[in-house]
C-alpha cells in the first residue's frame, strides 16, 4: 500500500510539474521571436529619428513627440481630452498646423480611441488635413508631408531610404485609415 501511494505521490508530483513547465516552456520559445520584434521596432525607430533630427516635425505619437527637438505636442490623447471636454487648447497649435508650418507630420497608421475617446482628436486631424497629406507608412506610423507644390526632395529621400512605404488608394496594400 505505501509503494502504491508513493507511485501516486510520484505521478501526481509529475503532473504538477507538467503543468508549470510547459507554458513556461512555451514562453521561453516565444521569447527569440519577441526579441527579434523589438530589435526590429528599435531599428525603425532609430532610423526614423535620423529622419527627423533637424526638422520641425509635428508627433501624434508620444514616443515620436519626444525624439523631436521642440515638440509642439507631446500628448494628443490629452488635447483629444481637453478639447472633448470643452477645454481650452492654445490656438497656436492649431494656427501652426493649418499654415503648414512644419516640415512633416507624423501620426499613428490606424485610428484608435481609448475609452471611448479618439486619441487624435477630429478637430487636430481637420487641423493637419488642411495642410499635409499622407506620404508614407513606417512600421505603424503615418507620415504626412505639407501640401506645398516645393516639396523637400532630401526628405522625402531619406524617407524612401528608411522604408516608408508610399500611401496609396484603399484598393492597394498600403491604405491608412488615420
Amino acid at each position: 500500500a505505501l509503494r502504491e501511494r508513493t507511485v501516486t505521490d510520484l505521478g501526481r508530483a509529475g503532473a504538477l510539474v507538467l503543468l508549470l513547465l510547459v507554458p513556461t516552456l512555451r514562453g521561453a520559445i516565444g521569447i527569440p521571436d519577441a526579441a527579434a520584434r523589438v530589435a526590429e521596432r528599435d531599428r525603425a525607430l532609430t532610423a526614423l529619428d535620423r529622419v527627423l533630427h533637424g526638422r520641425k516635425v509635428a508627433a501624434t505619437k508620444p514616443r515620436i513627440a519626444l525624439m523631436t527637438r521642440e515638440p509642439p505636442m507631446t500628448e494628443s490623447f490629452l488635447i483629444s481630452i481637453l478639447l472633448t471636454n470643452n477645454r481650452p487648447v492654445p490656438d497656436r497649435l492649431f494656427e501652426s498646423l493649418r499654415h503648414g508650418g512644419f516640415d512633416l507630420v507624423v501620426a499613428r497608421r490606424e485610428a484608435t480611441t481609448y475609452r471611448g475617446v479618439p486619441t487624435l482628436h477630429p478637430k487636430v486631424k481637420a487641423a493637419i488635413s488642411s495642410a499635409y497629406q499622407p506620404h508614407c507608412v513606417h512600421s505603424d506610423l503615418l507620415v504626412l508631408l505639407p501640401n506645398r507644390l516645393d516639396q523637400d526632395g532630401v526628405l522625402v529621400e531619406d524617407l524612401e531610404a528608411i522604408g516608408c512605404r508610399p500611401v496609396v488608394p484603399a484598393s492597394e496594400k498600403v491604405a491608412v485609415s488615420w
